[in-house]
């Protein structure tokens, strides 16, 4: 089975058609998605993606991506998750949902209870550069907490020094919570203080950002079982997906049950799919 365990739904993952129809070029069974457009807005077509990003330069893509950080950020949280879940309607057996949650939204843990039934989403997503949040402020317990009880991981983007660090005390504090680290951000901070823990797992998304040296760092300390591909696609433009694919099937090192792991079988496994 292969999974996109990082995408949007927005550029080519947009639509349900074509959504579908790249799944099925690549051959990839199911997407894990977060939000990000909403309902019959342009600016988050795949079109538009293309545009957006067509420069091939990653570091204006940077700029990029921090400019629709800015514009969305006032309202990721309603709207967007919302719009996922009638996505997520049209295709439920392609596509996992992600909700991404605001842990300074003081009815953080009300909107989680009341959304859960109603949407049955897989995991939950957090974003530090979206929401200027303490990875070891009191919400956050409660949100790993939620995570535990209703066993699905916590996916989270992690942004300064000093949430790294607080991250780790969070994954020793939760054991039975599965936290997903998006873009391997933070890698050697992690390993250094939470080697031996058995419940924390590595993004290997977008491909322009994390390296194949990082990536066979990781696999050189923790073996296939850590670590997960996605592709944060449109974030840097529709053909992510692809790369990293790519990139995992043509990597020296890896055996065939490797490639199983990393493109899609370690995360079937903690989603239990």
């Amino acid at each position: 089975m292969i999974i996109d365990g990082h995408a949007h739904a927005a550029g080519v993952f947009f639509e349900k058609e074509t959504l579908i129809a790249e799944l099925d070029r690549l051959g990839v069974d199911k997407i894990v998605l977060a939000p990000m457009g909403v309902k019959n807005d342009p600016k988050f077509s795949a079109t538009n993606m293309d545009e957006s990003f067509s420069d091939g330069n990653p570091l204006n893509w940077l700029k990029k991506i921090y400019e629709f950080f800015e514009h969305f950020s006032d309202i990721i949280y309603d709207k967007p998750n919302e719009y996922l879940f009638s996505l997520k309607q049209q295709c439920p057996d392609r596509i996992i949902q992600y909700y991404w949650a605001n842990p300074n939204d003081t009815n953080i843990m009300q909107e989680l209870e009341t959304h859960l039934p109603l949407w049955k989403f897989s995991g939950v997503k957090l974003h530090q550069m979206v929401a200027n949040f303490d990875t070891n402020q009191p919400s956050m317990h409660h949100i790993a907490d939620f995570c535990k009880i209703h066993d699905m991981p916590l996916f989270i983007h992690l942004f300064k020094p000093k949430h790294i660090s607080q991250f780790c005390e969070l994954v020793k504090q939760h054991p039975q919570t599965n936290f997903i680290v998006a873009h391997m951000i933070g890698y050697d901070k992690i390993t250094s203080n939470c080697f031996g823990l058995d419940n924390f797992w590595f993004d290997i998304s977008p491909s322009y950002f994390v390296t194949e040296k990082q990536i066979i760092k990781a696999l050189n300390k923790y073996g296939s079982d850590r670590l997960m591909l996605g592709s944060d696609t449109p974030l840097g433009g529709n053909n992510l997906l692809e790369k990293n694919i790519h990139r995992i099937n043509t990597m020296g090192g890896l055996d065939d049950i490797d490639r199983e792991k990393i493109l899609g079988n370690n995360l079937k496994t903690i989603l239990k799919l």
